[in-house]
């Protein structure tokens, strides 16, 4: 086997690099949710019913595609946000009769 041809192994500094730039990123998520969930908060008092599953699915169908545009993983996304939905689901639920 020629040199040029084994694998390369990444050294422990690339990993560390890679992983804080993972954090940065994941700091950046966790600010976007929490801007989400400020605007839940003024739709709450708005909205009858906390469940509206055609919005559920409206929202899944938009972030599946906004993955095909971002030519990354749908299925990965999806499952994300049927979890995030869920949550939110949850989190108004608690709002909702005061127990937040």
């Amino acid at each position: 086997m020629r040199a040029s041809s084994a694998k390369r192994v990444p050294s422990t500094s690339s990993i560390r690099s890679i992983r804080r730039r993972i954090d940065r990123v994941d700091r950046k998520i966790v600010a976007l949710i929490a801007g989400r969930i400020s605007l839940i908060d003024k739709l709450l008092p708005l909205k009858k019913n906390v469940s509206d599953p055609k919005r559920a699915r409206r929202v899944l169908d938009n972030v599946t595609g906004f993955a095909k545009e971002f030519k990354t993983d749908a299925d990965v996304v999806a499952c994300v946000y049927r979890r995030l939905l869920e949550q939110t689901l949850k989190y108004q639920s608690r709002k909702r009769v005061g127990s937040y």
